[in-house]
């Protein structure tokens, strides 16, 4: 708390005692009191005042701080009401009991609100996997029927499979501490598989991919890694500049020096 704001805060006070003060002095005057006796009780009476308001300044400030304290620790911080102190002072313990009431409605709402998330994010993860019966119903048909038009067709649902896929991600993003399984992988496999599901649209668009130095074995979760390699394999397709462009992967550390040409 800021002092030279906290004076400017409380400057009715301070002219009320500089009122006080004036009064005091022609009342003494009038009585012919004694001008040094004057000036000892006005004196006494304005170190008193300063003492007082010192005093209230700084038993503030501590009690601020103490606050800011618990809130830069705190996670969630509207949940400050019900961790910090009681007040005693009735002032203070009126604003409380406001702001208790306050962070109660909203306490409610936040609960309100991921409720409804956690039901529309079961919803996606439900229908995705009731979406992707369909989907691979329909590939299985282009694979058994293979013509130029079942050939556009099973691109087009390859499309909407990553589609569908990234909406699964992304309503499990939440819950990715749960969702995630650490093991050993070969990176190299796992950048096969997801060029190979892209391999039809790459060729669409001739594209080529040169891979170096991925046959290397690192500890991640597979599910997840697809999933962003498959995004950076889409988006370099959909946002590409030009006709025969090329698509370069390579890792970094001790490996195999193997070189894949796609």
């Amino acid at each position: 708390m800021n002092f030279i704001k906290y004076i400017k805060d409380k400057i009715n006070y301070i002219l009320i005692f500089i009122i006080y003060c004036m009064i005091i002095i022609s009342y003494l005057y009038a009585m012919k009191i004694n001008k040094n006796a004057i000036i000892i009780i006005i004196s006494i009476s304005f170190i008193f005042f300063i003492i007082a308001f010192l005093i209230t300044y700084f038993k503030k400030n501590y009690y601020i701080k103490n606050i800011e304290k618990i809130i830069d620790n705190l996670d969630e911080k509207y949940l400050i009401s019900e961790i910090m102190e009681k007040p005693r002072r009735e002032e203070n313990l009126a604003y409380y009991r406001i702001l208790q009431r306050a962070n109660k409605s909203m306490i409610e709402n936040v609960n309100k609100v991921r409720t409804s998330q956690k039901d529309y994010k079961e919803y996606i993860e439900s229908w995705v996997h009731e979406i992707k019966i369909p989907i691979t119903s329909a590939k299985l048909l282009c694979e058994n029927n293979k013509s130029e038009i079942t050939n556009k067709i099973d691109e087009e649902i390859e499309e909407i499979n990553n589609f569908v896929e990234q909406a699964l991600f992304y309503a499990r993003l939440e819950k990715v501490s749960n969702d995630f399984m650490i093991r050993k992988i070969n990176l190299g496999e796992v950048i096969k598989n997801v060029l190979s599901r892209n391999k039809k649209i790459m060729i669409q668009n001739n594209m080529k991919v040169e891979l170096n130095n991925v046959d290397v074995m690192a500890y991640t979760d597979e599910k997840w890694l697809e999933f962003i390699l498959n995004q950076i394999i889409i988006n370099s397709i959909k946002y590409k500049k030009e006709l025969g462009a090329e698509i370069f992967i390579r890792s970094k550390g001790k490996c195999r020096k193997h070189k894949f040409i796609y």
